[in-house]
């Protein structure tokens, strides 16, 4: 089964393993609100995609399970901020590996868009 995964900047940066394409990953993930910030800063295209967020700082119940799988696909995502609490797409660039780090100048780096081929259902 494949997830399509949110990993925010924010989390990669402050205490995310880095991963790249074919790692085997497991992490503990939340669904995702639907609402206008993926549409903002992916696009729609994208943003209808992703089924799943990655949280590693208490956003999801302690006894979430992790979820197992192999890296396929990784997208850096950029947004140009607006004004206050809106944005608007502004790059969306394939990655063979994550560590938090993909700036571009003149956008705000804002997370990635991780395809996840999915090796246990969580429950």
């Amino acid at each position: 089964m494949r997830y399509v995964v949110w990993v925010d900047a924010w989390q990669q940066q402050c205490c995310g393993e880095p991963f790249a394409v074919g790692s085997r990953v497991g992490w503990t993930l939340r669904d995702i609100p639907r609402g206008r910030f993926f549409d903002d800063v992916a696009g729609a295209e994208i943003a209808q995609r992703i089924t799943h967020a990655e949280e590693h700082h208490g956003a999801v119940p302690e006894d979430a399970p992790v979820v197992h799988g192999l890296v396929r696909e990784i997208r850096a995502i950029h947004g140009r901020f607006v004004r206050e609490r809106d944005w608007a797409p502004g790059e969306s660039r394939i990655v063979t590996s994550a560590d938090g780090s993909d700036e571009v100048e003149g956008l705000s780096f804002n997370g990635y868009v991780v395809d996840l081929d999915v090796e246990e259902s969580p429950r």
